[in-house]
């Protein structure tokens, strides 16, 4: 076991940069592998310096450094996103595109849906959200609500019939 204390953060830390970047290597592409590791050794050095101390500290890197590499694919994925919301706003409305009516109805089906999303209990609206709006994977939304898999695979469930019925009694 040993404790990396505030005073020797940066040597203690730092000590661990190679067996990072070997990790890293596996993982993302080489012209990558620097950015991740400095920005996942920066992180852990805030949390060390906020007082906290790490029982297993490369473990608690490695894990860091899985947490960079998961937002930088989710803010990748956000920006391509945002990226063709605006190519869809420079077109005109196409030859077989909805009517305003089409649309109205449409904006009405994904009130009703946000609304009875809002009614599930907040477990189990925080597991369904993270699952089918941000796709996380069962195991990510166990990790980030430290609960077990299961426990996640019950709530999605319960959401979706949840979901459902809420939503069928809407219309």
């Amino acid at each position: 076991m040993c404790d990396v204390k505030p005073r020797k953060t940066a040597t203690s830390i730092d000590q661990y940069r190679d067996e990072l970047v070997l990790f890293l290597r596996r993982r993302v592409p080489a012209h990558q592998v620097e950015d991740f590791a400095q920005q996942a050794l920066l992180n852990v050095h805030v949390y060390v310096s906020n007082g906290n101390t790490l029982d297993t500290p490369l473990a608690f890197i490695y894990e860091t450094a899985k947490n960079v590499i998961r937002k930088n694919h989710r803010d990748q994925k956000m920006v391509a996103l945002t990226d063709s919301v605006e190519d869809i706003e420079t077109l005109t409305a196409a030859p077989g595109a909805p009517s305003a009516e089409q649309s109205a109805a449409s904006e009405l089906e994904l009130e009703a849906l946000c609304v009875a999303i809002g009614k599930l209990p907040a477990k189990c609206r925080k597991a369904f959200v993270l699952r089918k709006v941000y796709r996380y994977s069962y195991h990510e939304i166990a990790e980030h609500c430290g609960i077990s898999v299961n426990t996640v695979k019950t709530h999605v469930k319960r959401g979706f019939k949840l979901v459902h019925s809420y939503y069928d009694g809407s219309r």
